[in-house]
């Protein structure tokens, strides 16, 4: 599968504006319209990788938040558009 910069940033802009501290959060495929759960999931796991999501540790979708990393790669995101 290949990695889409557009799915990136709107997985790191959907868990800053959905995560709210007290629980891990899953996004699936109706949240973010246009992407296969398949894709979702790979790129959440590609985040995470990059150490800019936090997930829970019992699994790899379940999301704890961005780091502080997520927060400077959403940034640099965003300036490309």
């Amino acid at each position: 599968m290949k990695r889409n910069e557009r799915l990136l940033k709107a997985i790191l802009e959907y868990v800053e504006e959905h995560y709210a501290g007290e629980r891990g959060i899953r996004i699936d495929a109706p949240d973010l319209l246009g992407y296969s759960q398949k894709e979702i999931d790979y790129h959440v796991h590609l985040a995470s990788e990059s150490g800019w999501i936090r997930v829970a540790d019992n699994s790899d979708i379940i999301i704890m938040g961005l780091t502080n990393s997520g927060h400077d790669a959403l940034g640099g995101l965003r300036d490309e558009n």
